[in-house]
């Protein structure tokens, strides 16, 4: 993942790694703005921006995520033949929101336990004054 460029127009280059920061710190925006029983389109929108995200990730899913996104394609699925008649109406709008925005709520986290897997985001994450483990390396006491 690292090292690939994008250019955005007028000598600009936009590395993948800022493609995927700006992705998480959207979904931090969306989800301070957005609750579980929110408006169909807030949920809409949560759930476009997920699959955005995943399809960003895709060419580097491992093994685990791709299990899991199959489940969650028929976990989704479920959801949709439960929820639509026959005119492909949403029956119960509440519950199709809560239940559509659990789902992919459980796929962006997946997605983020991608990112750690293959350690994406360690170098923005922890400073060369944390450990490998995760803990915060009191540099004052050497």
């Amino acid at each position: 993942m690292e090292g690939q460029e994008y250019f955005t127009g007028k000598n600009e280059k936009l590395e993948f790694r800022e493609i995927v920061l700006s992705h998480l710190k959207k979904f931090i925006d969306l989800s301070l703005h957005t609750d579980i029983h929110d408006s169909s389109n807030n949920v809409k929108i949560y759930k476009n921006a997920v699959l955005s995200f995943a399809d960003i990730l895709l060419p580097f899913y491992d093994e685990e995520m791709t299990e899991y996104y199959e489940k969650y394609e028929t976990s989704y699925n479920n959801v949709l033949k439960e929820q639509l008649d026959k005119d492909f109406n949403i029956k119960h709008r509440t519950k199709y929101n809560v239940l559509t925005k659990s789902i992919h709520r459980q796929l962006f986290r997946q997605l983020n336990l991608l990112l750690k897997r293959v350690e994406y985001l360690k170098g923005i994450v922890y400073s060369e004054d944390q450990s490998e483990g995760g803990e915060i390396v009191d540099t004052d006491k050497k």
